[in-house]
């Protein structure tokens, strides 16, 4: 059983995407094959990067800022295009969350379906597509760098950020 922590983590729960349910979802390994295209979707990411800035991403502040940037007027694609950007920026966020923080790549299954996410030391799992689809589809203001220092709270056990209730409104 996952016991949620602090008010703190729970409002980063239901704000950011991660599970702190009484009773967890099952969590099952992603198979080798999607952890490779995950894989591959980063190195996309990094290529669109060198090709848009000039050169690679020094740090994975950088690069998820630059992702935020580019994810601000998505309300012009169509469904396909974002669909697209979700799989790239999602895979993206989830292989710096396990760079940064450990964790794994994992499928979880509930009465609401599968998800994948990253399963992090902390026996909490972010759910990183969850936080594309709502940046990319809902236009949702909080961003991947923010959700990115969230889950280095939860991993670190430090408040989040002070302006999380800033990020929210």
């Amino acid at each position: 059983m996952r016991h949620p922590g602090l008010l703190a983590t729970l409002l980063c729960a239901s704000v950011f995407g991660f599970s702190v349910a009484a009773e967890p979802p099952d969590v099952q390994p992603m198979s080798a094959s999607l952890i490779a295209h995950a894989q591959s979707m980063e190195a996309q990411v990094r290529r669109e990067f060198l090709s848009d800035v000039g050169h690679d991403a020094r740090t994975s502040d950088e690069l998820l800022l630059w992702l935020d940037g580019k994810t601000l007027h998505t309300d012009t694609l169509g469904d396909e295009a974002k669909d697209e950007l979700v799989q790239k920026y999602g895979a993206a966020l989830g292989q710096l969350v396990i760079k940064e923080f450990g964790g794994s790549w994992v499928i979880t299954s509930s009465g609401q379906g599968d998800s994948m996410g990253v399963d992090l030391p902390v026996h909490k799992v972010a759910f990183v597509f969850n936080r594309a689809a709502r940046r990319i589809f809902n236009a949702d203001p909080i961003g991947f760098h923010s959700y990115f220092e969230t889950v280095a709270s939860l991993v670190h056990g430090t408040p989040p950020p002070s302006d999380v209730e800033a990020r929210v409104r």
